[in-house]
Order: C-alpha cells, then sequence, then structure tokens
C-alpha cells in the first residue's frame, strides 16, 4: 500500500475497473438468453458434429431407443449426397420453432412406434 494520494486513486479505479468487468461477465454468462445459446449449442453437438455437420448417429439410434445399426451402403443412382435444412428463411419471416431438437425427436419416435405397434 501507497501514502501516495495519486497512486492510491489509480489503484482504486483498477480495481473498480476489474470489478465492473467481472460483474459484466457474471451478468453476462448468468442471461438467460446466454445459458440457452450454451444448452442448443450442446445439444446440437451432441446429435450433430460440430467440426463436419455430419450427424452423430450412434447418439441419434440411443436417444431412439433403438438397437439399429447403420450400414452405409453403396450410392445408388438419384441418392441427394448432401441435404442440409436450414430454417434461416422461415426464421427471418418471423417462424420460431415450438420444440427443441430432443422434444422433437422423442414426438416424432413416439409417432412412429405408434404406427408400427411397438
Amino acid at each position: 500500500m501507497t501514502n501516495d494520494v495519486a497512486a492510491l486513486e489509480r489503484e482504486i479505479e483498477q480495481t473498480r475497473d476489474r470489478l465492473a468487468d467481472t460483474l459484466d461477465q457474471l451478468l453476462y454468462r448468468a442471461h438467460p438468453k446466454t445459458i440457452v445459446s450454451r444448452e442448443v449449442t450442446a445439444v446440437k453437438a451432441h446429435f450433430v458434429d460440430p467440426a463436419t455437420g455430419a450427424p452423430r448417429t450412434d447418439n441419434i439410434i440411443k436417444a431412439a431407443g433403438s438397437s439399429s445399426k447403420v450400414l452405409h451402403a453403396p450410392e445408388r443412382a438419384g441418392d441427394v449426397k448432401h441435404s442440409r435444412a436450414c430454417a434461416d428463411k422461415l426464421r427471418n419471416a418471423g417462424w420460431q420453432p415450438r420444440h427443441t431438437l430432443p422434444e422433437g425427436l422423442a414426438t416424432t419416435l413416439e409417432y412412429f412406434k405408434g404406427i408400427l405397434g411397438r
């Protein structure tokens, strides 16, 4: 600690700045939109590889409660090689999803289980 008033005032100002930065970071991290964004990212990463965009079929099969195996067969004429749905245009027009990805998958699986009598 110093007896120099100017140095003490600078130290107090620096401490206030650090405290304000810390509070800003805490407020950002605790904001509901930030929390939701983190959770959405985590759920998406569970079902889709963020690096490649490829579906994580093992996790999808587990979520479906299935024991199915993924079989990679030779390409067929007319196969769609790459298809990634994008809802950006719909969102820009005001559409918002009513369900999360896990909820949608669960609802879809229950529907097909009902049709198949399982």
